[in-house]
């Protein structure tokens, strides 16, 4: 193994970190999630989206400022989230099939009081990625959704950029009342 793949697999057991759930055999689950993002032609494809490149339009929003922190390659943030929209529309077929464990694993979490900071593509995928797993949840009938009362002392974060759930606890809570209010009102 070359250094730079060693470098890579450890990139990638670190980004995995926050997203993994132990099975009763007590063996580790990747989520679907790191999974994909981990693979090396996808990693290649990142580095190539994270480029500035001598065409790419630059805004401001300090009129007159040179690169600064009030500057940013508008041409560099689409192409990221376009590649990050690419990759998730690849899982989607997937993410619909998959049971609510394996969903509530493939959320990118991190510790409770850490703080988790993704960048570029990795910032729009697992946003965009965790809403698409959360709204996968919300369409689980209530009899599938039962496992979720084994996640109600689960205080990690939930990677979002802006979103109403702070926790995998607080998530799963909100599923289980909202799926037991619909079983309600059917009744």
């Amino acid at each position: 193994m070359s250094a730079r793949q060693a470098l890579f697999l450890a990139g990638c057991i670190c980004l995995a970190a926050g997203c993994k759930m132990a099975q009763p055999n007590g063996q580790i689950q990747i989520g679907l999630l790191d999974q994909q993002f981990c693979r090396l032609n996808v990693q290649e494809r990142v580095r190539e989206a994270e480029r500035d490149l001598p065409g790419d339009r630059w805004e401001t929003a300090i009129a007159g400022a040179k690169k600064s922190s009030g500057t940013w390659n508008q041409t560099r943030r689409d192409r990221e989230a376009n590649l990050a929209e690419e990759l998730l529309n690849n899982l989607q077929p997937i993410l619909s099939e998959d049971s609510v464990a394996e969903l509530l694993a493939c959320l990118k979490t991190y510790p409770q009081d850490s703080d988790l900071v993704l960048t570029g593509v990795a910032s729009y995928y697992y946003d965009r990625g965790n809403q698409r797993v959360i709204e996968e949840l919300r369409k689980r009938p209530k009899r599938e959704l039962s496992c979720l009362r084994h996640h109600l002392s689960d205080n990690r974060e939930i990677y979002q950029e802006n979103g109403p759930y702070s926790s995998v606890r607080m998530l799963c809570q909100v599923i289980l009342d909202q799926a037991a209010g619909l079983a309600a009102r059917r009744e």
